[in-house]
């Protein structure tokens, strides 16, 4: 089981939560529609989906980062819940 945090709704979709992930490639933290694979780096462009990008066309590894990881990050005070997965 793990557990999945998540900011808001999609502003491109407007259905999915963007989930928290972490690129361990550039070592950063973004988030990413469970929906529609759009995603953000930084929290100021949310809600402008000019200032997001489809995470399918970028070449990087991910993990689900830890609460401590998004709260190290510009994300923190951006979570809005978590749920668990299995």
């Amino acid at each position: 089981m793990r557990t999945l945090y998540w900011s808001s709704t999609c502003a491109n979709c407007n259905q999915g939560r963007l989930l928290f992930q972490n690129d361990i490639t550039n070592a950063r933290v973004y988030v990413h529609c469970e929906e529609c694979e759009w995603g953000w780096l930084h929290p100021e462009g949310l809600g402008d989906v000019a200032q997001g990008f489809l995470t399918l066309l970028s070449d990087y590894e991910t993990t689900d980062p830890t609460l401590e990881e998004i709260e190290r990050s510009e994300w923190r005070g951006h979570i809005a819940g978590s749920f668990e997965e299995t």
